[in-house]
């Protein structure tokens, strides 16, 4: 069998290999503490909490909870045009601490290792979304 033929079998049987090996062992989660039950319920009474202080239904727009890398429960404002001034007031106010963000047009809070961050465009929030496992939220609850 000429060696091109030989070369060509070996790599196509590693890529096999290779391939089962990342199909079948699933990557074990980075942050387990992001998608354990309490992050879950942290994020869903934060997202609960806010919209209270905000509707006096306590019923936001358009809210998702999620679990996928880590758990994240988000409403989007977009359309009710709520000041970025009045978010933060009902942050802080539910004990969230203003951080300052890496992005342009996004703010980020800090809570026990959580974070609260929304987008804005102009002085309106966009979507405003609580999630686990935040790094810098981490950081910052290890340091208190």
């Amino acid at each position: 069998m000429p060696l091109l033929h030989k070369v060509t079998i070996s790599l196509f049987t590693v890529f096999v290999v290779v391939w089962s090996y990342l199909a079948f062992y699933r990557e074990p989660a980075l942050n387990t503490q992001a998608l354990g039950p309490e992050a879950k319920a942290f994020v869903s009474q934060s997202l609960k909490d806010f919209c209270s202080g905000l509707y006096t239904d306590g019923v936001c727009p358009k809210v998702s909870i999620a679990g996928k890398q880590r758990w994240t429960a988000s409403t989007y404002l977009g359309g009710s045009e709520i000041p970025t001034a009045q978010t933060d007031a009902i942050l802080l106010a539910q004990g969230w601490q203003k951080i300052p963000s890496d992005y342009e047009r996004t703010t980020v809070f800090c809570k026990q290792g959580y974070s609260a961050r929304y987008d804005y465009a102009g002085s309106y929030v966009g979507t405003l979304t609580f999630a686990g496992g935040s790094h810098n939220c981490v950081k910052l609850a290890q340091k208190a």
